[in-house]
């Protein structure tokens, strides 16, 4: 089965500019073309299911 690792952090918005810029220059990352997502996930009402790290998702994007 393959995994994958997600981290998320926040970029305060005055920050984002520059991150992009350095991503550019320093990294030399590649443009990727935008990537339609549609999330669907899955809880239980009393919340219990992300207290104890379960959080089944499905994500369906345009393909690419």
């Amino acid at each position: 089965m393959k995994k994958e690792i997600e981290v998320k952090i926040e970029i305060p918005k005055n920050k984002i500019s520059n991150l992009i810029k350095r991503l550019f220059s320093d990294l030399k990352v590649k443009k990727m073309p935008v990537i339609e997502q549609k999330v669907y996930g899955f809880f239980t009402p009393d919340g219990s299911s992300i207290k104890n790290g379960i959080f089944p998702r499905i994500r369906i994007d345009n393909g690419i």
